[in-house]
């Protein structure tokens, strides 16, 4: 290849990261430094690298995106339940005239409420493992056996007069 060709590349290259900023990762420094010193083969494969990891950060944006539906399925998991709190945090911050963000964010906290409320179940449990005769954990995990099938109840009527 000619140089001509390959400080055009370069030139090209710094104005692609001038546009998308999100393109200029360590393995665009690299690459760049790559290309500049003639190594082609290895600049290739960085700038490949580069691409992957834009496509990979756009697939996580977009997760957060659809996580939205997973909040009316049983699939769900605590991990996803925090993450989209957080995603429906920082959306609220910047729009926080959209009736419809807090309005999922409510229904994430019942469902968060529901992951702890079975952590407690749990720990009650393993009490009486320990001492069958622990009165104060029977009447918690009984109790707390009959409000968490309350509770997801409450949260399948919420969930299943969804206007979404």
């Amino acid at each position: 290849m000619s140089t001509d060709l390959t400080s055009r590349c370069l030139d090209l290259f710094k104005k692609a990261v001038l546009i998308n900023p999100e393109f200029q990762t360590g393995n665009y420094n690299e690459a760049m430094a790559a290309m500049s010193g003639n190594d082609l083969k290895r600049a290739y494969y960085l700038f490949k690298g580069v691409r992957e990891d834009k496509k990979e950060k756009q697939r996580q944006e977009k997760t957060a995106y659809f996580n939205r539906f997973l909040i009316y399925t049983d699939w769900l998991t605590e991990n996803d339940i925090n993450e989209r709190i957080n995603f429906l945090e920082r959306e609220i911050d910047r729009n926080p005239d959209f009736v419809d963000l807090y309005y999922e964010l409510g229904v994430c906290y019942l469902h968060r409420a529901k992951f702890n409320w079975q952590k407690g179940i749990e720990n009650f449990q393993k009490a009486l493992n320990i001492n069958k005769d622990l009165k104060k954990a029977t009447r918690g995990l009984e109790m707390s056996k009959e409000y968490n099938v309350k509770l997801a109840d409450a949260i399948s009527d919420i969930v299943g007069k969804s206007t979404f």
